[in-house]
């Protein structure tokens, strides 16, 4: 689809479509890792070449041999002409306590973008970070929670700006049935506040704001169950007759 140069209507103001011109992009990545007790500490550089990226713009700019309105924009796949990334990232699994279990993990990077698009250049980075906690609970009886929240303060990505969003999620379980069955509860985004949110300026001139209300909060519920015997014999090994004449002779 990232190539199909077809116009697709998403909404009265939005287009999408493809670029046949669309470059493959070509990364060179070096990593180095270290880890100290519990913690797993990684330092990452990547250089990009002809980075693709979806960018966001008015539809007159891309296509002026088509008449449109001000506010008609258009999703189109473009290649930058380079990118940089680096970061240092931190992983800490952390046991609080025979109940209690925690992984924890932490993002410093920095983004930088060439290029341009309809004449506006790009050579713009901004520092940015995201942290996660994943924490889950064993009681008695067969009870069993998990809390898990993520942040992300928002960065550069290409031409787009986004900006911080987070998100809470969390689940119940109870083992029943002799524990051969499971009922699991939980739910994604509890507060519907993971959502994305960016500014695409164009010249200092157009800008373009949007706010994706896409559906994040999801419940599940479900119930799994274990068929068999929970203890499995150990296979019967057979031996023929030749095997025990090499035993008894030593070969």
């Amino acid at each position: 689809s990232q190539l199909n140069p077809f116009l697709f209507l998403i909404d009265v103001t939005t287009y999408a479509t493809g670029s046949p011109g669309l470059l493959p992009q070509l990364t060179w990545s070096y990593e180095l890792s270290y880890t100290l007790k519990n913690l797993n500490f990684t330092l990452g550089y990547s250089h990009t070449v002809n980075n693709q990226n979806i960018a966001i713009a008015r539809f007159k700019d891309v296509f002026p041999s088509i008449p449109s309105e001000d506010n008609v924009t258009v999703q189109i796949p473009i290649n930058l002409a380079s990118s940089d990334y680096v970061g240092l990232s931190v992983a800490a699994p952390v046991r609080i306590n025979k109940w209690w279990n925690m992984i924890n993990n932490g993002n410093l990077y920095y983004n930088h973008f060439n290029g341009s698009l309809a004449g506006t250049t790009l050579n713009n980075g901004k520092p940015a970070f995201d942290v996660s906690t994943n924490n889950s609970f064993t009681f008695n009886k067969g009870w069993g929670t998990e809390l898990n929240a993520t942040f992300n303060s928002g960065g550069q990505y290409g031409f787009m700006v986004s900006k911080p969003q987070w998100g809470l999620s969390a689940g119940v379980q109870k083992t029943v049935l002799k524990s051969k069955g499971t009922i699991r509860f939980n739910i994604t985004d509890i507060f519907w506040t993971n959502r994305p949110r960016a500014t695409i300026t164009y010249d200092g001139v157009y800008i373009e704001k949007w706010h994706a209300y896409r559906e994040s909060r999801v419940a599940n519920l479900s119930f799994t169950y274990r068929f068999g015997s929970s203890k499995v014999q150990a296979a019967r090994r057979r031996t023929t007759g030749s095997e025990e004449e090499r035993q008894r002779t030593g070969n």
